[in-house]
Protein backbone atom coordinates (compact mmCIF):
# COMPACT_ATOMS: atom_id res chain seq x y z
CA UNK A 1 0.00 0.00 0.00
CA UNK A 2 2.64 2.18 0.82
CA UNK A 3 4.69 1.32 -2.16
CA UNK A 4 1.16 2.22 -4.25
CA UNK A 5 0.91 5.76 -2.69
CA UNK A 6 4.69 6.60 -3.04
CA UNK A 7 4.16 5.58 -7.18
CA UNK A 8 1.37 7.99 -7.39
CA UNK A 9 2.77 10.69 -5.12
CA UNK A 10 6.21 10.09 -7.46
CA UNK A 11 4.14 10.11 -10.63
CA UNK A 12 2.03 13.79 -9.61
CA UNK A 13 5.76 15.24 -8.80
CA UNK A 14 6.68 14.11 -12.31
CA UNK A 15 4.13 15.09 -13.90
CA UNK A 16 4.23 18.54 -12.05
CA UNK A 17 7.88 19.38 -12.71
CA UNK A 18 7.40 18.58 -16.45
CA UNK A 19 4.11 20.40 -17.07
CA UNK A 20 6.20 23.66 -14.64
CA UNK A 21 8.84 23.01 -17.09
CA UNK A 22 6.78 23.31 -20.05
CA UNK A 23 4.98 26.19 -18.61
CA UNK A 24 8.42 28.12 -18.30
CA UNK A 25 9.38 27.17 -21.85
CA UNK A 26 6.07 28.37 -23.17
CA UNK A 27 6.50 31.93 -21.11
CA UNK A 28 9.99 32.48 -22.68
CA UNK A 29 8.51 31.67 -25.95
CA UNK A 30 5.61 34.42 -24.94
CA UNK A 31 8.00 36.76 -24.71
CA UNK A 32 10.22 36.21 -27.52
CA UNK A 33 7.46 36.88 -29.70
CA UNK A 34 6.10 40.05 -27.87
CA UNK A 35 9.78 41.43 -28.23
CA UNK A 36 9.22 40.31 -31.88
CA UNK A 37 6.38 42.13 -32.36
CA UNK A 38 7.67 44.91 -30.36
CA UNK A 39 10.16 45.36 -33.19
CA UNK A 40 8.10 44.63 -35.98
CA UNK A 41 6.10 47.82 -34.56
CA UNK A 42 9.08 49.76 -34.20
CA UNK A 43 9.88 49.54 -37.64
CA UNK A 44 6.49 49.73 -38.87
CA UNK A 45 6.13 52.93 -37.45
CA UNK A 46 9.48 53.52 -38.73
CA UNK A 47 8.12 52.75 -42.19
CA UNK A 48 5.50 54.61 -41.76
CA UNK A 49 7.02 57.75 -40.61
CA UNK A 50 9.72 57.29 -43.88
CA UNK A 51 7.05 57.29 -46.35
CA UNK A 52 5.41 60.37 -44.81
CA UNK A 53 8.22 62.41 -45.47
CA UNK A 54 9.18 60.37 -48.36
CA UNK A 55 5.73 61.37 -49.68
CA UNK A 56 5.75 64.70 -48.54
CA UNK A 57 9.61 65.23 -50.52
CA UNK A 58 7.84 63.81 -53.25
CA UNK A 59 5.01 66.51 -53.58
CA UNK A 60 7.85 69.18 -52.60
CA UNK A 61 9.62 68.29 -55.33
CA UNK A 62 6.73 68.35 -57.99
CA UNK A 63 5.69 71.79 -57.09
CA UNK A 64 9.20 73.28 -57.54
CA UNK A 65 9.51 73.50 -60.27
CA UNK A 66 12.31 75.73 -60.45
CA UNK A 67 14.57 72.88 -59.79
CA UNK A 68 13.73 70.87 -62.69
CA UNK A 69 17.18 71.12 -63.94
CA UNK A 70 18.13 68.43 -60.84
CA UNK A 71 14.60 66.66 -60.90
CA UNK A 72 15.75 63.10 -62.77
CA UNK A 73 18.65 62.72 -59.77
CA UNK A 74 16.10 63.67 -56.99
CA UNK A 75 13.19 61.31 -57.87
CA UNK A 76 16.23 58.90 -58.38
CA UNK A 77 17.40 59.32 -54.89
CA UNK A 78 13.92 58.92 -53.53
CA UNK A 79 13.21 55.57 -55.19
CA UNK A 80 15.97 54.19 -53.79
CA UNK A 81 15.00 55.21 -50.56
CA UNK A 82 11.55 53.86 -50.77
CA UNK A 83 13.46 51.21 -52.20
CA UNK A 84 15.04 50.56 -49.48
CA UNK A 85 12.27 50.65 -46.78
CA UNK A 86 10.20 48.66 -49.21
CA UNK A 87 13.14 45.57 -48.87
CA UNK A 88 13.43 46.16 -45.25
CA UNK A 89 9.54 45.37 -44.82
CA UNK A 90 9.70 42.76 -47.14
CA UNK A 91 12.77 41.15 -44.92
CA UNK A 92 10.80 40.82 -41.58
CA UNK A 93 10.25 37.61 -40.85
CA UNK A 94 7.75 36.28 -37.71
CA UNK A 95 8.07 33.59 -35.72
CA UNK A 96 4.44 33.10 -35.41
CA UNK A 97 1.82 33.80 -38.47
CA UNK A 98 1.74 35.82 -41.65
CA UNK A 99 2.23 40.09 -41.41
CA UNK A 100 -0.71 41.77 -40.69
CA UNK A 101 -2.87 44.06 -42.76
CA UNK A 102 -1.34 46.79 -41.92
CA UNK A 103 2.35 45.89 -42.95
CA UNK A 104 0.68 44.41 -46.30
CA UNK A 105 -1.04 47.66 -47.14
CA UNK A 106 2.39 49.58 -46.15
CA UNK A 107 4.43 47.42 -48.31
CA UNK A 108 1.91 47.84 -51.54
CA UNK A 109 1.14 51.45 -50.47
CA UNK A 110 5.87 51.63 -51.43
CA UNK A 111 5.22 49.62 -54.18
CA UNK A 112 2.59 52.16 -55.53
CA UNK A 113 4.62 54.84 -54.90
CA UNK A 114 8.28 53.27 -56.56
CA UNK A 115 5.99 53.11 -59.85
CA UNK A 116 4.45 56.32 -60.33
CA UNK A 117 7.67 58.12 -59.12
CA UNK A 118 9.31 55.83 -61.75
CA UNK A 119 6.45 57.17 -64.07
CA UNK A 120 7.64 60.74 -63.11
CA UNK A 121 11.07 60.26 -63.80
CA UNK A 122 10.27 58.88 -67.31
CA UNK A 123 7.64 61.94 -68.51
CA UNK A 124 9.41 64.42 -66.68
CA UNK A 125 7.44 67.58 -65.35
CA UNK A 126 6.09 70.28 -67.71
CA UNK A 127 4.78 73.09 -65.05
CA UNK A 128 6.21 75.92 -66.12
CA UNK A 129 8.54 78.17 -63.82
CA UNK A 130 7.00 80.80 -61.66
CA UNK A 131 7.95 84.55 -61.30
CA UNK A 132 9.77 84.99 -58.13
CA UNK A 133 6.95 86.64 -56.25
CA UNK A 134 4.43 86.47 -58.80
CA UNK A 135 6.85 90.02 -60.44
CA UNK A 136 7.48 89.80 -64.23
CA UNK A 137 11.32 88.83 -64.87
CA UNK A 138 14.05 91.98 -65.49
CA UNK A 139 16.12 91.83 -68.33
CA UNK A 140 19.45 94.22 -68.31
CA UNK A 141 21.45 95.47 -70.92
CA UNK A 142 24.01 98.16 -71.61
CA UNK A 143 26.72 99.50 -73.29
CA UNK A 144 29.70 102.43 -72.70
CA UNK A 145 32.31 103.79 -75.10
CA UNK A 146 36.00 105.23 -74.11
CA UNK A 147 37.75 107.53 -76.54
CA UNK A 148 40.72 109.56 -77.39
CA UNK A 149 40.64 112.84 -79.12
CA UNK A 150 43.37 114.13 -81.31
CA UNK A 151 43.78 117.88 -83.04
CA UNK A 152 46.34 119.62 -84.82
CA UNK A 153 46.07 123.46 -85.04
CA UNK A 154 49.06 125.47 -83.21
CA UNK A 155 50.52 122.50 -81.59
CA UNK A 156 49.21 118.78 -80.39
CA UNK A 157 45.99 118.74 -78.29
CA UNK A 158 44.97 115.23 -77.11
CA UNK A 159 42.84 113.93 -74.21
CA UNK A 160 40.88 111.07 -73.15
CA UNK A 161 37.25 110.78 -71.95
CA UNK A 162 34.01 108.85 -71.66
CA UNK A 163 31.66 108.56 -74.06
CA UNK A 164 28.23 107.20 -73.02
CA UNK A 165 27.54 105.11 -70.57
CA UNK A 166 24.10 103.55 -70.42
CA UNK A 167 22.52 100.40 -68.26
CA UNK A 168 18.70 99.57 -69.71
CA UNK A 169 15.89 97.53 -67.57
CA UNK A 170 12.89 95.81 -69.39
CA UNK A 171 10.11 94.24 -68.13
CA UNK A 172 6.67 92.81 -69.56
CA UNK A 173 4.57 93.42 -66.89
CA UNK A 174 2.03 92.15 -69.28
CA UNK A 175 2.61 90.38 -72.91
CA UNK A 176 0.91 93.60 -74.50
CA UNK A 177 2.14 96.38 -71.90
CA UNK A 178 6.05 96.73 -71.92
CA UNK A 179 8.04 99.11 -69.73
CA UNK A 180 11.69 100.05 -70.27
CA UNK A 181 13.64 102.29 -68.05
CA UNK A 182 17.61 103.58 -69.28
CA UNK A 183 20.23 105.32 -66.70
CA UNK A 184 22.59 107.04 -68.95
CA UNK A 185 26.03 109.13 -68.12
CA UNK A 186 25.68 112.78 -69.80
CA UNK A 187 29.25 113.58 -69.31
CA UNK A 188 29.10 115.43 -65.65
CA UNK A 189 26.99 112.14 -64.17
CA UNK A 190 24.24 109.67 -64.18
CA UNK A 191 20.40 110.60 -64.95
CA UNK A 192 17.43 109.14 -66.19
CA UNK A 193 17.74 108.85 -70.00
CA UNK A 194 14.54 106.90 -70.54
CA UNK A 195 11.25 105.85 -69.06
CA UNK A 196 8.45 104.17 -70.75
CA UNK A 197 5.15 102.57 -70.78
CA UNK A 198 4.26 100.77 -74.18
CA UNK A 199 1.08 99.73 -74.51
CA UNK A 200 0.25 97.34 -78.26
CA UNK A 201 -2.77 97.67 -78.82
CA UNK A 202 -3.24 96.16 -82.35
CA UNK A 203 -1.10 93.64 -84.16
CA UNK A 204 -1.29 90.49 -85.51
CA UNK A 205 -0.29 88.27 -82.62
CA UNK A 206 -1.00 87.89 -79.48
CA UNK A 207 1.33 90.75 -77.91
CA UNK A 208 -1.08 93.21 -78.55
CA UNK A 209 -4.70 93.83 -76.99
CA UNK A 210 -6.54 93.60 -80.14
CA UNK A 211 -6.09 91.43 -83.43
CA UNK A 212 -5.51 93.21 -86.90
CA UNK A 213 -4.88 91.18 -89.90
CA UNK A 214 -4.28 94.98 -91.54
CA UNK A 215 -1.46 96.36 -88.91
CA UNK A 216 1.80 94.58 -87.52
CA UNK A 217 1.72 96.39 -84.71
CA UNK A 218 -0.07 99.88 -83.57
CA UNK A 219 0.56 101.10 -79.91
CA UNK A 220 0.83 104.06 -77.94
CA UNK A 221 3.98 104.88 -75.92
CA UNK A 222 4.44 107.22 -72.74
CA UNK A 223 7.31 108.64 -70.72
CA UNK A 224 10.34 110.28 -71.54
CA UNK A 225 12.01 109.27 -74.68
CA UNK A 226 14.28 109.74 -77.42
CA UNK A 227 11.96 111.93 -80.44
CA UNK A 228 11.37 110.18 -83.07
CA UNK A 229 12.22 112.99 -85.66
CA UNK A 230 14.10 111.62 -88.52
CA UNK A 231 16.34 109.04 -89.02
CA UNK A 232 19.44 109.93 -86.79
CA UNK A 233 17.84 108.92 -83.59
CA UNK A 234 17.81 105.64 -84.31
CA UNK A 235 21.63 105.83 -83.66
CA UNK A 236 21.94 108.30 -80.86
CA UNK A 237 23.52 105.19 -78.28
CA UNK A 238 27.14 105.09 -79.61
CA UNK A 239 27.02 101.09 -79.34
CA UNK A 240 24.55 101.76 -82.74
CA UNK A 241 26.74 104.42 -84.57
CA UNK A 242 29.44 103.23 -86.39
CA UNK A 243 30.85 106.79 -87.69
CA UNK A 244 31.90 108.21 -83.87
CA UNK A 245 30.82 111.68 -84.55
CA UNK A 246 27.17 113.16 -85.01
CA UNK A 247 26.51 114.80 -88.23
CA UNK A 248 27.03 118.66 -88.38
CA UNK A 249 23.18 118.97 -89.46
CA UNK A 250 21.61 117.23 -86.54
CA UNK A 251 23.93 118.77 -84.29
CA UNK A 252 22.93 122.13 -85.15
CA UNK A 253 19.21 121.57 -85.05
CA UNK A 254 18.30 118.65 -82.56
CA UNK A 255 21.29 117.17 -81.44
CA UNK A 256 19.77 114.06 -79.19
CA UNK A 257 16.54 115.26 -78.95
CA UNK A 258 15.51 113.99 -76.09
CA UNK A 259 12.06 114.53 -74.29
CA UNK A 260 8.99 114.15 -72.12
CA UNK A 261 5.32 113.02 -73.83
CA UNK A 262 3.77 110.41 -75.62
CA UNK A 263 3.34 109.48 -78.70
CA UNK A 264 1.68 106.59 -81.15
CA UNK A 265 2.95 104.37 -83.65
CA UNK A 266 1.53 102.31 -86.45
CA UNK A 267 3.54 99.69 -88.66
CA UNK A 268 2.22 97.74 -91.90
CA UNK A 269 4.14 96.24 -94.54
CA UNK A 270 5.22 99.12 -96.49
CA UNK A 271 4.43 102.24 -94.01
CA UNK A 272 5.58 103.46 -90.66
CA UNK A 273 4.20 106.34 -88.96
CA UNK A 274 5.02 108.07 -85.59
CA UNK A 275 3.22 111.09 -84.60
CA UNK A 276 3.98 112.44 -80.94
CA UNK A 277 3.12 114.73 -78.30
CA UNK A 278 6.12 116.45 -76.26
CA UNK A 279 7.21 119.51 -74.21
CA UNK A 280 9.87 120.73 -76.65
CA UNK A 281 11.64 123.10 -74.38
CA UNK A 282 15.29 121.96 -74.86
CA UNK A 283 14.80 122.37 -79.06
CA UNK A 284 13.16 125.88 -79.36
CA UNK A 285 12.43 127.20 -76.20
CA UNK A 286 8.60 125.81 -76.03
CA UNK A 287 5.86 125.03 -73.80
CA UNK A 288 4.60 122.38 -76.28
CA UNK A 289 6.09 120.64 -79.74
CA UNK A 290 3.91 118.65 -81.61
CA UNK A 291 5.15 116.60 -84.55
CA UNK A 292 5.61 112.92 -86.47
CA UNK A 293 7.18 111.14 -89.10
CA UNK A 294 5.71 108.78 -91.99
CA UNK A 295 7.90 106.61 -93.92
CA UNK A 296 7.28 104.35 -96.83
CA UNK A 297 9.87 100.77 -97.20
CA UNK A 298 10.36 98.56 -100.45
CA UNK A 299 11.58 95.93 -98.12
CA UNK A 300 14.79 95.50 -97.00
CA UNK A 301 16.47 97.68 -99.38
CA UNK A 302 14.80 101.13 -99.42
CA UNK A 303 13.15 103.18 -97.32
CA UNK A 304 11.70 107.22 -97.31
CA UNK A 305 10.37 109.37 -94.93
CA UNK A 306 9.33 112.62 -94.06
CA UNK A 307 9.54 114.58 -90.35
CA UNK A 308 7.47 117.70 -89.18
CA UNK A 309 7.40 119.27 -85.95
CA UNK A 310 6.08 122.55 -84.51
CA UNK A 311 6.93 123.81 -81.53
CA UNK A 312 4.74 126.60 -79.66
CA UNK A 313 4.34 129.10 -76.82
CA UNK A 314 1.82 129.72 -74.60
CA UNK A 315 0.00 131.77 -76.27
CA UNK A 316 -0.26 128.86 -78.83
CA UNK A 317 2.03 130.60 -81.53
CA UNK A 318 3.97 128.70 -83.70
CA UNK A 319 7.46 129.43 -82.08
CA UNK A 320 9.75 127.00 -84.65
CA UNK A 321 9.61 124.73 -87.34
CA UNK A 322 11.16 121.50 -88.29
CA UNK A 323 11.32 120.25 -92.06
CA UNK A 324 12.99 116.73 -92.55
CA UNK A 325 13.22 114.07 -95.67
CA UNK A 326 15.23 111.12 -95.45
CA UNK A 327 16.39 108.02 -97.41
CA UNK A 328 18.10 104.93 -96.42
CA UNK A 329 19.27 102.28 -98.84
CA UNK A 330 20.43 98.75 -98.41
CA UNK A 331 21.98 96.82 -100.93
CA UNK A 332 24.14 93.87 -99.93
CA UNK A 333 27.35 94.38 -98.16
CA UNK A 334 26.65 98.49 -98.78
CA UNK A 335 24.25 100.44 -96.39
CA UNK A 336 23.59 104.47 -97.58
CA UNK A 337 21.21 106.39 -95.75
CA UNK A 338 20.98 110.45 -95.79
CA UNK A 339 18.93 113.29 -94.17
CA UNK A 340 18.10 117.11 -95.29
CA UNK A 341 16.83 118.86 -92.19
CA UNK A 342 15.62 122.48 -92.16
CA UNK A 343 14.89 124.65 -88.77
CA UNK A 344 12.99 127.45 -88.93
CA UNK A 345 12.10 130.25 -86.30
CA UNK A 346 11.83 133.57 -85.87
CA UNK A 347 15.31 134.43 -84.76
CA UNK A 348 16.66 131.73 -86.34
CA UNK A 349 17.16 130.10 -89.80
CA UNK A 350 19.51 127.20 -90.09
CA UNK A 351 20.00 124.11 -92.01
CA UNK A 352 21.92 121.20 -93.78
CA UNK A 353 22.13 117.50 -95.16
CA UNK A 354 24.52 114.45 -94.82
CA UNK A 355 25.17 111.40 -96.74
CA UNK A 356 27.01 108.78 -95.59
CA UNK A 357 27.99 105.23 -96.68
CA UNK A 358 29.54 102.18 -94.62
CA UNK A 359 30.81 98.88 -96.29
CA UNK A 360 30.74 95.65 -94.01
CA UNK A 361 33.00 93.20 -94.34
CA UNK A 362 31.93 91.20 -91.80
CA UNK A 363 34.68 91.68 -89.09
CA UNK A 364 35.82 94.64 -90.28
CA UNK A 365 33.88 97.92 -92.00
CA UNK A 366 34.58 101.53 -93.18
CA UNK A 367 32.74 104.29 -93.38
CA UNK A 368 32.63 108.04 -95.23
CA UNK A 369 30.49 110.64 -94.09
CA UNK A 370 30.14 114.36 -96.22
CA UNK A 371 28.06 116.79 -94.14
CA UNK A 372 26.87 120.59 -94.72
CA UNK A 373 25.54 122.84 -92.09
CA UNK A 374 24.28 126.84 -92.51
CA UNK A 375 23.20 129.07 -89.82
CA UNK A 376 22.85 132.84 -89.75
CA UNK A 377 25.39 132.75 -93.22
CA UNK A 378 27.79 130.60 -92.02
CA UNK A 379 28.56 127.77 -93.59
CA UNK A 380 30.32 124.52 -92.31
CA UNK A 381 31.58 121.36 -93.80
CA UNK A 382 32.76 118.13 -92.87
CA UNK A 383 34.12 115.44 -94.23
CA UNK A 384 34.93 112.07 -91.91
CA UNK A 385 36.34 108.82 -92.83
CA UNK A 386 36.15 105.64 -90.33
CA UNK A 387 37.26 102.45 -89.96
CA UNK A 388 36.03 99.46 -87.34
CA UNK A 389 37.30 96.36 -86.11
CA UNK A 390 34.08 93.75 -84.18
CA UNK A 391 36.85 92.07 -82.04
CA UNK A 392 33.59 90.14 -80.45
CA UNK A 393 30.27 90.39 -80.65
CA UNK A 394 29.92 92.87 -78.00
CA UNK A 395 32.73 94.96 -78.69
CA UNK A 396 34.55 97.48 -80.98
CA UNK A 397 37.21 99.52 -81.66
CA UNK A 398 36.28 102.20 -84.23
CA UNK A 399 38.64 105.18 -85.47
CA UNK A 400 37.28 108.32 -87.45
CA UNK A 401 39.07 111.67 -89.26
CA UNK A 402 37.69 114.78 -89.60
CA UNK A 403 38.44 117.23 -92.33
CA UNK A 404 36.76 120.64 -91.00
CA UNK A 405 36.36 123.39 -93.27
CA UNK A 406 36.29 125.98 -90.16
CA UNK A 407 37.48 124.13 -87.02
CA UNK A 408 40.54 122.01 -86.18
CA UNK A 409 40.93 118.51 -87.70
CA UNK A 410 40.08 115.64 -85.44
CA UNK A 411 41.24 112.29 -85.15
CA UNK A 412 39.54 110.10 -83.05
CA UNK A 413 39.64 106.41 -81.47
CA UNK A 414 36.47 104.75 -79.94
CA UNK A 415 36.57 101.28 -77.53
CA UNK A 416 32.59 100.65 -77.57
CA UNK A 417 31.35 97.13 -75.49
CA UNK A 418 28.28 96.25 -74.97
CA UNK A 419 26.14 93.28 -72.52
Amino acid sequence: MKSLLGGVVLCIWFSTSVAAQGFAALMERLEAFEQRLSQIETTRSVAGAGLQQLQREVDTARQRADIAAGLGQRFAALEQQVVQVSNAVEQLELSEGEPGPDIQGLAMELSTLTGELRRVIAQGVETPVPDINGLPALEMSGFGDFCNLRSRRDGVAGRYEIGQVEVGLSALVDPRLGVDMAIAYDGEGFSLGAFTTDFRLLGQDDSHFYHSDALESMGIVAGQFDVPFGIDWRVYPSVDRLLISTPLVVEGTHEAWNDYGVQSYVQTRHINAVAYLVNGADIAAADMAVGGRIGWNAGQVLEVGLSLAGFFVDDERRNADLLGVDAVLQLGALAAKGEYIRHSAREDDSRGFYAQAVWDFGRYFAVGRYGFFTQDSQDAKRVSTGLGWRIVEACQVRSEYQINSNAANMAIGQLVVSF
